[in-house]
């Protein structure tokens, strides 16, 4: 009897679709990933249904060589923090049918995001420890669009996730982010190494700009 390696598990904020560049970079980091240890994917997404109950879809492919776990959460409601809880219930039942097939050792969460953070309270449960790649624009520049109030609500809350000890290292993507993530968000210089993002073929060069 061979034993599997052990698993890591990446969340991703975004995935891209056949015909999509939405996500590449995630992909190319987990190919990169998966030249050197198993991982596998969850990317979950949130819809709008007018059915009276929600209902999870699971299905589970094989992209680009990487195993892809693809949940789709259906919900006729999106307020009351009720797609958060309905993103646990997902997680929990997407770590009970992987730990059949082996152990997991690592959770990856790639860019932070309402649902993606769910994964957190979930792997700690599970006593895994939690990496972060991020790249999202959203902690500097996004944030910014929202009225004064709730920009300091937010800010404040991604704090707190982020300084959570069981996201043992993040890995921005830039020097840039780096420094955000340490002046705006508290988070040790320590706790972080930039890894640059990978670049897929589908980006390249284009003509010189005009005038």
């Amino acid at each position: 009897h061979v034993k599997k390696p052990t698993d890591s598990y990446g969340f991703a904020g975004w995935w891209p679709d056949p015909g999509s560049v939405a996500g590449i970079f995630i992909l190319e980091h987990v190919k990169a990933i998966a030249q050197h240890r198993p991982v596998e994917v969850a990317f979950l997404q949130v819809r709008k249904c007018n059915t009276p109950w929600p209902r999870l879809i699971h299905t589970t492919a094989m992209e680009e060589g990487i195993r892809v776990h693809r949940i789709e959460l259906r919900t006729p409601v999106r307020r009351f923090g009720i797609p958060a809880r309905l993103a646990r219930i997902a997680y929990r039942r997407l770590f009970a049918y992987c730990t059949k097939q082996g152990p997991i050792d690592l959770v990856h969460i790639h860019v932070r995001t309402d649902m993606t953070e769910q994964a957190l309270p979930v792997a700690k449960v599970m006593g895994l420890p939690v990496i972060l790649t991020e790249h999202n624009s959203y902690y500097h520049l996004g944030i910014r669009d929202l009225p004064t109030e709730q920009q300091a609500r937010e800010r404040r809350a991604i704090r707190t996730w982020l300084s959570d000890p069981a996201i043992t290292h993040m890995m921005p993507v830039s020097n840039d982010l780096m420094r955000v993530l340490e002046r705006d968000y508290g988070v040790a210089r320590d706790r972080m190494t930039v890894v640059g993002n990978v670049a897929a073929d589908v980006f390249h060069p284009g003509p010189p700009p005009t005038s």
